[in-house]
């Protein structure tokens, strides 16, 4: 899984004007990675985790 949501996240990512949109960040994760509902392997969480961080998404939009 991973390695889809890393491929899907390279060719749509999320647009930088949403990075502090908590509704925006909801909806490009349920684009990108469609079949990321209820528990999931801790690699595919930290996939996506590591990238919203790394492009400037902070914990409260995150967690809001």
């Amino acid at each position: 899984m991973s390695s889809l949501t890393r491929y899907a996240m390279s060719h749509t990512p999320l647009p930088a004007k949403f990075i502090h949109s908590p509704q925006a960040l909801a909806v490009w994760i349920d684009a990108v990675a469609p079949c990321v509902v209820g528990a999931q392997p801790k690699g595919t969480y930290n996939t996506i985790f590591e990238y919203i961080i790394s492009i400037g998404v902070n914990l409260k939009t995150i967690t809001t």
